[in-house]
């Protein structure tokens, strides 16, 4: 919608890149994906008649990198054995008595500011190709962890080796978050203009 001969406004309206893998790891299968959507309120500048922009905008964020992996009822797996000139003394294995999930999340804030520049290209009087380029500023993402189910009875939640695991995992992951608190822009298509 063009509010001024050189500033338009757009609303716009983005599904996240899709991204699935599966991965088996000691045993165990790792499902990883992607999911969620952004939608802008977006200013547009046009300084020249030349088809260059400027944009600034506010963005309300739905994207997520998700991850679910789950341990059967019944899976049994050795914690070691002690062995002394050959001989085992001591063996020790878990059985998960109920299945144990792993669900996890990383997530930036749900709204944040946006910068970008590009160039229109005029295919008619209603149609242009637009390539942009910029940055979205969500801060630092946050990973979220959570897991449910029994080792030999016992909750797993209530496990210190678990619990202390978790905690490493997200302490691990807040020290190298500073690297994505700025998502990229890399926007091609084509607009209608009324």
């Amino acid at each position: 919608m063009r509010l001024h001969r050189n500033v338009n406004l757009r609303l716009q309206h983005a599904q996240g890149l899709e991204y699935e893998k599966y991965e088996r790891y000691l045993s165990y299968d790792y499902h990883y994906y992607t999911d969620g959507s952004m939608t802008s309120l977006t200013a547009d500048f046009h300084p020249f008649d030349n088809g260059f922009f400027l944009s600034t905008g506010y963005v309300l964020n739905r994207f997520k990198i998700k991850g679910d992996s789950e341990i059967p009822q019944g899976s049994r797996q050795s914690l070691g054995s002690l062995n002394v000139l050959g001989i085992p003394l001591i063996s020790a294995t878990a059985t998960a008595t109920d299945d144990i999930t792993l669900d996890a999340k990383i997530r930036w804030r749900e709204h944040g500011p946006r910068l970008s520049t590009g160039w229109l290209f005029d295919v008619d009087r209603h149609f242009l190709i637009r390539f942009e380029i910029g940055a979205l500023f969500f801060g630092d993402p946050t990973l979220i962890l959570v897991t449910d189910g029994e080792v030999d009875g016992t909750d797993i939640n209530q496990i210190d080796v678990v619990n202390e695991e978790r905690s490493e995992q997200i302490d691990s992951f807040d020290k190298k978050a500073g690297k994505y608190d700025v998502l990229p822009i890399f926007n091609f298509g084509m607009n209608y203009r009324f």
